[in-house]
């Protein structure tokens, strides 16, 4: 385990989180604002291969799975990609519940703790929930731009800790 939150843990990903990591990766909602594409299942099982492999050469630090305490189930990815960006996504039935903006608010903890000093996040303008949930944890808009996934208008925001 990565750490905890009131309702969630964060935790390494495993093979057995296909199928639901390849249900969030192929949902056009939730992949809209990530990178404008679904991916196929050979696709999800080769990220998520990727992913597992990266923890055991220990150079990834991005992503963990993110899971209900009640009862383990995956909700989502989260973690700090590389230059210290956070970033996380749910399953589309895990949203407008509160889970992103306790999932940021220990994700500042858990930068601060791995001692971080910065962080970045980059949020498409269109995705409302995900502007909110940033801006109330406290970062602050320093530019706009294009993202150069989705090529949507994006911005670009930072958070000193």
């Amino acid at each position: 385990m990565i750490f905890e939150t009131n309702r969630l843990r964060v935790r390494k990903l495993t093979i057995s989180d296909i199928n639901d990591f390849h249900k969030m990766q192929s949902d056009t909602a939730v992949m809209r604002y990530i990178t404008g594409k679904v991916a196929t299942f050979e696709e999800s099982s080769v990220k998520l291969n990727e992913w597992i492999f990266g923890y055991e050469n220990n150079n990834v630090k991005w992503p963990y799975a993110v899971e209900l305490k009640e009862d383990g189930s995956f909700i989502g990815i989260c973690g700090i990609i590389e230059k210290n960006e956070i970033g996380y996504r749910f399953l589309r039935e895990y949203w407008h519940r509160g889970f992103g903006t306790e999932l940021v608010e220990s994700l500042l903890v858990f930068s601060k703790q791995i001692g971080l000093k910065k962080l970045k996040a980059n949020v498409i303008i269109e995705n409302v929930g995900s502007y909110k949930i940033l801006k109330r944890a406290g970062f602050v808009v320093v530019k706009e731009d294009i993202c150069k996934y989705t090529k949507l208008p994006e911005y670009l925001m930072h958070l000193d800790l």
